[in-house]
């Protein structure tokens, strides 16, 4: 039987489409337009399309403004004092240590680098905006920041190095950031900490294997259980998120509808994650919900 929806739950489309407008009228939801979410919808015609659209919205994480703010907020009062008094620095105040970061000072034993596109494709776009938002609304001080390339030029009285990032997927980009910089040099002297705002749990593993000299500390960590298409752990061909539907019968919808939409294909879906950012979307989340062509609208920018 191909991708379906069965009786039980007709009606879910409805149930859905109401409580993300309710997230989206209270704020709850933010970098999203009621105007942009119609848009999707529109996209959505026949039932299997908008029942497939009604469980995509169930398993979005998506992290508003606030949450965002709150995510920098644990990097800085609670990841950072903890790994460098782990270090051996003398830490003594939280909160003398963040006031220490939200201004001006040469001297600070931290910096903040960006992480880029190793490969220059996308060059600092994820920890671009990160670093913005860690001034916007963590307050951190802008002399306190180093591009990658300028680390060597660093005074000796930094101690540590806060890589910040929205995502940690594979892990192999980052690994090959840590290449293209020589960090590992660098760790003989500085503490080294990533901190992305979320992180998958192969991606953990993999810098344990070849970045064991680097903190890793994410905010939020991911696993098999929020990949869309994840098979049920009792009957691993059936889809665990309605077990009516196979996962081949949902990767071949999904695979049709965008192509047929002009989308990049489900090969290219990395993850199948469905993670979202107020101000952006990791690569590791499916294009469905960022992508935009001539006959699909986004939901998510990208």
């Amino acid at each position: 039987m191909t991708f379906h929806v069965a009786e039980k739950h007709a009606g879910l489309f409805e149930q859905v489409e109401r409580r993300f407008r309710l997230l989206l009228s209270r704020n709850v939801v933010t970098g999203i337009t009621e105007t942009q979410f119609d848009k999707w919808l529109s996209n959505l015609v026949t039932d299997e399309e908008q029942y497939l659209g009604a469980r995509l919205l169930e398993n979005l994480t998506f992290r508003s403004e606030p949450m965002v703010g709150s995510a920098i907020g644990h990097i800085l009062e609670c990841i950072l004092p903890s790994e460098l008094r782990r270090s051996g620095a003398a830490v003594r105040s939280v909160d003398e240590f963040v006031a220490s970061l939200r201004s001006p000072g040469m001297g600070r034993l931290v910096r903040f680098v960006e992480v880029d596109d190793p490969k220059g494709r996308t060059p600092g776009k994820s920890g671009a905006l990160v670093m913005r938002e860690l001034h916007r609304l963590g307050g951190v001080d802008k002399s306190l920041t180093c591009l990658p390339e300028n680390i060597g030029t660093l005074p000796k009285a930094v101690k540590c190095l806060v890589f910040v990032d929205d995502m940690l997927g594979t892990g192999t980009q980052f690994k090959a950031f840590c290449d293209k910089y020589k960090l590992e040099q660098e760790a003989a002297n500085r503490t080294l900490i990533y901190c992305p705002l979320a992180a998958f749990h192969t991606g953990l593993d993999h810098l344990a294997t070849e970045c064991p000299w680097m903190k890793v500390c994410p905010v939020e960590q991911f696993g098999e259980q929020h990949r869309f298409f994840r098979g049920d752990a009792n009957k691993p061909e059936m889809w665990a998120v309605d077990q009516v539907n196979t996962v081949a019968d949902v990767r071949q919808f999904v695979e049709d509808l965008c192509k047929s939409h002009g989308i990049r294909a489900a090969g290219d879906y990395a993850l199948e994650l469905l993670l979202g950012f107020h101000h952006a979307t990791p690569n590791n989340t499916l294009p469905i919900m960022y992508a935009q062509t001539a006959t699909w609208n986004n939901l998510l920018i990208r």
